[in-house]
């Protein structure tokens, strides 16, 4: 089974509206807009992959927290991911890339002072739509971090939410169109 280690960031504003980002992968590929969760995937440790090996995970993608385990050492890998030891536990470089030199919204030093604290984890199974995957069965492992960020960054992600719908990156959406899976804007 493949694993697929994660962290998001759950931002919110004034409103309690969450914060998500146009998904750039979908726009260019799909030419589709959708909204993503700001955040991706964890960086792996080499003391982490010596370990998953021994598992005898394989095919990993790149530094991330991606790989393939045989199915009898999901459970151990899964138990290793939990454990939180030898691979990152941070949401925050996640969030600083995509705020900032992806979107271009912030700057580092704006963002600088964000805090986080871990919230939950979560656990689901899917079929990945990655190309050249040995096997598309994935254990998404996720976890989310609140994160507050810096009153001034507050107001900037907030001016780049109002901008017209067609440049804009960020997007803050209530819980009720998150379940509805469209945002009042379409």
């Amino acid at each position: 089974m493949r694993i697929a280690g994660m962290c998001f960031a759950r931002l919110r504003d004034h409103s309690g509206r969450y914060a998500l980002l146009l998904n750039s992968g979908h726009l260019q590929y799909n030419n589709a807009r959708i909204l993503s969760p700001i955040g991706g995937g964890l960086k792996l440790y080499p003391e982490g992959r010596r370990y998953l090996e021994t598992l005898g995970a394989s095919d990993f993608e790149g530094t991330d927290v991606r790989l393939y385990v045989p199915d009898n050492a999901t459970d151990r890998a899964i138990a290793w991911f939990r454990s939180r030891q030898q691979r990152e536990r941070s949401v925050l470089r996640e969030l600083v890339e995509e705020l900032t030199d992806e979107t271009d919204i912030l700057s580092a030093a704006e963002v600088r002072g964000a805090i986080e604290q871990i919230h939950d984890y979560r656990r689901f199974n899917a079929t990945t739509t990655r190309r050249a995957v040995r096997d598309p069965r994935t254990a998404y492992l996720i976890e989310i971090f609140d994160v507050i960020l810096p009153r001034m960054a507050m107001l900037i992600l907030a001016h780049a939410a109002m901008l017209p719908v067609e440049g804009r990156w960020a997007h803050f959406v209530t819980e009720a169109e998150i379940k509805a899976g469209v945002s009042k804007d379409g």
